[in-house]
């Protein structure tokens, strides 16, 4: 090794020999002065000790603390140098007024740990009832605890965490820092979350309808699942093929098992049209449910019926009981209210019909449709593409004439009719205030 000073004095020498350094270094000047350093294979410890002389502080070594290094700096000093040494070994350092501890992170994390448990073993317990005013009061007292996988716990070994579900009250015993703790938890945790209005328009139109309204306003063209790289505010985002009315649809009429979705972006023209086409006859609003839903939380909308049939009893009596079957339309939904204010929905739709033909006990059809949309705040989706055929027979009469004896039948008859029509699901959320 070679440390040389700025006033030129040279000491130069070779091997592990501690002895000769520390004879060397007193010959140097007490005060910190800029030195170059050049250690050839020198023990770590001796090396450490080294430099911690030349800065006047006593040290205190791990003994986990081995090896050798090689380091060479020109014109530097003593701090420096040690924090290079530490760091090409991965030790850390501590001061404790004029002595110097070197040893493993490991090792002063576990002597923190240690002060930290006695230093709680000896503090004083107290109490503290916190209300909980938004959030659910068994997920936080899960959360304090460590119950649960999002955390590791914020008690002590001496606290504990009750619940009064009653009031929704937090029942917290511990040390002070600890009880800081927890309530900086809430303050982060309990705060009201933002909440979404859903509203749903069930519409049954004829497929004419959906063909008109497609070519009248422009064809749809497709949709895809949300990115981050989604630009801002425009519905071209989510559904491609926006046309400057903002509506387009509908799905393919020859194939059932389509469904297609599309945004609406001027609410008022929904209104207008959807009026329009139910005076008209040529569609039916069948439900408009709404439901309120908190931020990521599931809603479920559900319309049909329950269909009756018989079935066999059990036992050695015989006999038949009364069993239903639901065929029904669900929509189950999800929202999630993005940063920039926009909303991910997440939507499971279900369309159940009765099989034609299924004897006594009743058989039915089921469609099945799961997507993830993209939506402005107040935007209107549009999922078509949900087919039903229906049979209906009228009779066509002749007024008067129809109504004599026997002679009536020859002027009236019963016909047969086969019509389509297609289900139309118009999906509106709306952020509102907690």
């Amino acid at each position: 090794m070679i440390l040389r000073s700025r006033g030129r004095r040279i000491l130069q020498v070779s091997g592990l020999s501690c002895c000769a350094w520390f004879f060397m270094l007193s010959a140097l000047a007490a005060g910190v002065t800029p030195v170059s350093i050049e250690f050839d294979d020198m023990d770590l410890r001796a090396a450490i000790q080294i430099l911690a002389d030349e800065m006047g502080h006593e040290l205190l070594l791990d003994e986990s603390v081995n090896g050798s290094i090689t380091l060479h700096l020109e014109e530097t000093y003593p701090l420096p140098a040690l924090e290079r040494v530490l760091a090409s070994h991965e030790l850390s350092m501590r001061w404790r007024g004029d002595l110097l501890h070197v040893a493993p992170p490991a090792v002063f994390l576990a002597r923190d740990a240690e002060a930290q448990r006695v230093q709680e073993a000896m503090a004083a317990l107290q109490t503290e009832y916190m209300q909980i005013n938004y959030a659910d009061v068994a997920v936080i007292r899960a959360l304090v605890t460590g119950e649960s996988d999002a955390t590791g716990g914020l008690l002590s070994e001496r606290g504990s965490a009750n619940m009064d579900v009653r009031t929704n009250t937090l029942i917290v015993r511990d040390i002070e820092a600890r009880l800081e703790d927890v309530k900086v938890l809430l303050d982060e945790l309990d705060v009201p979350v933002r909440q979404v209005l859903i509203e749903t328009r069930i519409v049954s139109a004829a497929t004419e309808v959906g063909r008109e309204l497609g070519a009248r306003w422009g064809a749809f063209s497709g949709v895809r699942e949300p990115t981050a790289t989604d630009p801002g505010d425009d519905t071209q985002s989510v559904v491609a093929g926006r046309t400057d009315s903002g509506f387009r649809f509908l799905a393919d009429h020859r194939r059932p098992t389509t469904v297609a979705a599309n945004l609406v972006r001027r609410r008022l023209l929904l209104e207008l049209e959807l009026s329009a086409l139910e005076n008209s006859g040529q569609a039916e609003l069948i439900a408009r449910p709404r439901v309120t839903t908190q931020d990521n939380v599931p809603a479920s909308i559900r319309s049909g019926v329950r269909i009756p049939y018989q079935a066999q009893a059990g036992g050695t009596a015989g006999g038949s009981i009364t069993e239903f079957v639901d065929a029904v339309l669900s929509l189950d939904v999800t929202p999630l209210i993005t940063p920039d204010g926009r909303i991910i929905m997440q939507l499971g739709i279900r369309q159940d019909s009765v099989a034609s033909g299924s004897g006594d006990i009743p058989a039915i059809n089921t469609n099945t449709v799961n997507t993830r949309v993209l939506v402005n705040n107040g935007d209107t989706l549009v999922l078509g593409g949900i087919f039903r055929d229906e049979k209906t027979r009228e009779e066509i009469r002749t007024p008067l004439l129809a109504d004599v004896p026997l002679l009536g039948r020859l002027f009236r008859r019963s016909q047969q009719a086969a019509r389509r029509t297609e289900l139309l699901i118009f999906i509106t959320p709306q952020i509102v205030s907690p």
